[in-house]
């Protein structure tokens, strides 16, 4: 693994536009705090992206949280973003169970990202092993996975993965 320093040394410094999926799980704001010094360094706008999961069973749905639950953990995220001085934006998506990695690419493509951050692994949540295995998979675009922080204070670690596209 690289530490951050090195993460932002070896990175392109053209990148202007940093996709943040962030879950309910994620209760440390992992992903939310590497975006943030993401997009501060490399004055890149953030966009904020939260996948409101739904399972289709027989003739109707079910969803894993109300439309207002994922619009509060977004806009809680922006508003975070914006106090430590990053232009940021949200947005909720909706896909079934197993799809949302391809949310996540869809919405990348949609807002012209240069690269997606996602937190760690968590209690659950869509960003388990087989969601973060699909966006390495699929993607075109180098993604940050940004773990919980570290028991020992000033060590945290960050992993990065190209997409298995980005990386031929």
């Amino acid at each position: 693994m690289r530490s951050a320093d090195e993460i932002a040394e070896s990175a392109d410094r053209s990148c202007k536009r940093v996709l943040v999926a962030v879950d309910r799980f994620d209760d440390q704001g992992s992903a939310v705090k590497l975006g943030a010094s993401i997009a501060r360094e490399r004055s890149a706008q953030v966009v904020v992206v939260h996948v409101r999961e739904r399972q289709n069973l027989g003739r109707g749905s079910f969803d894993f949280e109300s439309p207002e639950q994922a619009r509060q953990l977004v806009d809680t995220a922006v508003s975070e973003l914006r106090q430590q001085g990053v232009e940021a934006s949200g947005r909720v998506v909706r896909a079934l169970v197993g799809q949302v990695a391809r949310a996540i690419l869809d919405e990348a493509a949609d807002v012209g990202a240069d690269e997606i951050v996602i937190g760690a692994k968590g209690s659950g949540g869509f960003f388990g092993r087989r969601t973060r295995e699909r966006l390495f998979r699929r993607s075109s675009l180098p993604i940050l996975v940004a773990p919980r922080p570290c028991e020992q204070p000033g060590r945290q670690a960050i992993t990065t993965e190209l997409g298995r596209r980005h990386a031929a």
